[in-house]
C-alpha cells in the first residue's frame, strides 16, 4: 500500500507543484495595488505625508509688526493726504497695537481742516500660502482736527472727535527673522460726534480773509501704500 502511495506521489508531484506556482501567481495578482497603467506620485522623502503639500506654512507663535503708510483721504470734511505709523503684536493669529497719523490739505488757508489721530487697533493677522499675509483690524481712537480762524487772529481751535474704524490689508513678506513686508491698506472712518464751526478762507497771502459755516466730523475713507517689517519673536 505504501508504495502504491509512493508511487502516486512522484507520478502527480509536477502537477501540483505546477498547481501552486499558478495559486501563488493569482494570490500576487490580486494583492497588488491597481495603477490603471500610470506610475504612483512621487512623495518627497523629507515630508510626513503628501497633506503637507496642500496647507499653508503655519504661523509664527509670536512677532512685532511695524509698518508706516500714505495715501489719499476722501470724507464728509474735505480731501486731505492722509498718513500715519502703526506698531501691532501678533500672537498666533490674533494683532493688537496702536496707529498715530495725521492728514494734511496742503492749503494754508482753507475750509478743509488738518487733523491728527491716535488710536488702538485690534484684528486678525493670517499668513497664507505665498507669502502673503492678510490682516483685519478694528480701529477706535480720537481725532483732533485744528480749525484756523485768521492770519491776524490770534490762537488756533482744537476739535477733538472719537471715532471708530475698520481697516484691511494685504502685503507681502520676505525673509527670516525680520521680514519686509510691502502691500496697501482700505481704511474707513466714522466719527461719533460732529461739529459746527467757522473756518477762515483767504485766497492769497495778502488777500481778503472770509469765514465759512463748515459742518466738522462724518465718514472718511483712505487708501494707503504701506511699508514695514515683521520681526519673529518665536517659532518658525
Amino acid at each position: 500500500m505504501a508504495d502504491v502511495l509512493l508511487t502516486a506521489a512522484v507520478w502527480h508531484r509536477p502537477r501540483l507543484v505546477s498547481a501552486a506556482r499558478w495559486l501563488l501567481a493569482v494570490a500576487c495578482l490580486s494583492m497588488a495595488p491597481s495603477t490603471g497603467g500610470e506610475e504612483p506620485p512621487h512623495l518627497d522623502p523629507d515630508l510626513d505625508s503628501p497633506d503637507e503639500l496642500r496647507q499653508p506654512p503655519p504661523a509664527t507663535p509670536a512677532a512685532v509688526i511695524l509698518d508706516a503708510a500714505i495715501g489719499p483721504r476722501q470724507g464728509f470734511d474735505g480731501e486731505a493726504l492722509g498718513g500715519d505709523v502703526s506698531g501691532r503684536l501678533r500672537i498666533w493669529g490674533i494683532a493688537v497695537g496702536a496707529v498715530l497719523g495725521g492728514e494734511w490739505t496742503g492749503r494754508l488757508y482753507d475750509t478743509d481742516p488738518d487733523n491728527v489721530y491716535l488710536g488702538i487697533v485690534l484684528g486678525r493677522r493670517q499668513r497664507t500660502s505665498d507669502r502673503k499675509e492678510v490682516e483685519i483690524l478694528a480701529e477706535v481712537g480720537r481725532r483732533k482736527v485744528r480749525v484756523y480762524r485768521g492770519l491776524f487772529e490770534p490762537g488756533t481751535r482744537w476739535i477733538t472727535l472719537p471715532y471708530v474704524g475698520v481697516r484691511g490689508g494685504v502685503d507681502w513678506e520676505t525673509g527670516r527673522p525680520v521680514r519686509l513686508c510691502g502691500g496697501f491698506w482700505l481704511v474707513a472712518r466714522l466719527d461719533l460726534e460732529g461739529s459746527g464751526v467757522e473756518l477762515a478762507t483767504r485766497g492769497s497771502f495778502f488777500g481778503p480773509s472770509n469765514t465759512s459755516f463748515r459742518h466738522i466730523g462724518g465718514l472718511s475713507l483712505l487708501v494707503q501704500l504701506r511699508i514695514g517689517s515683521e520681526i519673529i519673536l518665536g517659532g518658525g
